[in-house]
């Protein structure tokens, strides 16, 4: 009703009668809704967090606070923005009744289809395989594994037979065998898992350039990336667990092999953690999405002012 309502009650033309210019109305009307929001919005957050900090007792970090802050500077963004999209629409509408139909169906366009949409041309641009998929791939890497193993152990056997080892020989040799086979045939899954993952990021980022159309994704990843509850952390929490796990079980096959039968050299490497991502690749990850929202809102300002002075009041 911002512009088609007042036409359809007469005040438009009352208000464009005096000698004010038409951008400063159009505006005027945006930035007293968008305080209208504002307020509230940021009222509540602040009141949210002083609960949260006073039940919890949790002190923020400078990096988490700084975060928060630019999380909500991101929302006001996002208020701001679907305030200007009714504002646009109802200056290029002629009846209320048009307006509003006109913008649900945007609504339901930028939140719901777009990144329906956006998921849709990731799965064909950057399609991965099945679960299933990779489950096969592991499983037949594994038979190889067993196969090979099974016939150098008999091969070893029958070796131990022409030579007459000694049981203890024969069996430390076939365990020595299995051991190393089992260590290639990990890392053969391991190159198979970060395949996947691979492909994974690919459609991933594929998904979020596509989704960047719809204001409701850009928001959704810019607090994602400021929340540091991404598939980028993810991704970084799974690379630091992999190093670690191998460096560990690197040591125990180590020890196995060298006939020690221990993993006493494991002991010194000290318990696995992670600090997820610093602030800076957080913000980062977000400048996409929040330069999106804000370059929306100045290109949707330029058409709503344009819109107005080209509208007939009358």
């Amino acid at each position: 009703d911002a512009v088609s309502g007042e036409k359809a009650d007469a005040t438009l033309r009352l208000m464009m009668s005096n000698p004010v210019q038409r951008s400063s109305v159009i505006l005027g009307k945006w930035l007293g809704l968008v305080l209208t929001l504002w307020l509230p919005f940021v009222v509540g957050i602040i009141i949210s967090l002083l609960i949260f900090i006073g039940v919890t007792g949790i002190d923020l970090s400078s990096d988490n606070m700084t975060a928060l802050a630019l999380a909500i500077a991101t929302c006001l963004v996002f208020l701001a923005l679907f305030v200007l999209i009714g504002i646009v629409v109802s200056a290029l509408t002629k009846r209320r009744t048009v307006s509003i139909f006109a913008g649900l169906a945007l609504w339901g366009l930028l939140v719901i289809l777009l990144p329906q949409i956006a998921n849709a041309v990731s799965d064909v641009v950057a399609p991965i395989p099945t679960s299933q998929e990779i489950e096969k791939n592991i499983r037949l890497a594994y038979n190889d594994f067993a196969n090979a193993s099974r016939k150098e152990n008999m091969e070893t056997s029958e070796k131990a037979l022409r030579e007459n080892w000694d049981d203890r020989t024969a069996m430390t040799t076939m365990f020595r065998q299995t051991a190393a086979a089992g260590l290639e045939n990990r890392k053969t899954a391991d190159d198979i898992e970060r395949d996947f993952w691979l492909k994974v990021a690919r459609q991933e980022y594929a998904g979020r350039t596509v989704s960047l159309a719809s204001p409701y994704s850009a928001l959704t990843q810019a607090l994602i990336a400021l929340a540091d509850t991404g598939p980028e952390v993810q991704r970084e929490f799974l690379r630091e667990a992999y190093s670690y796990g191998e460096t560990y079980f690197e040591a125990v096959w180590a020890a196995l092999l060298g006939g020690s039968g221990n993993d006493e050299s494991t002991g010194e490497q000290p318990p696995f953690s992670f600090e997820g991502l610093d602030l800076n690749r957080r913000v980062e990850l977000a400048l996409a999405p929040m330069a999106t929202l804000l370059i929306m809102n100045i290109v949707l300002a330029i058409v709503g002012v344009i819109a107005f002075n080209r509208y007939d009041p009358r």
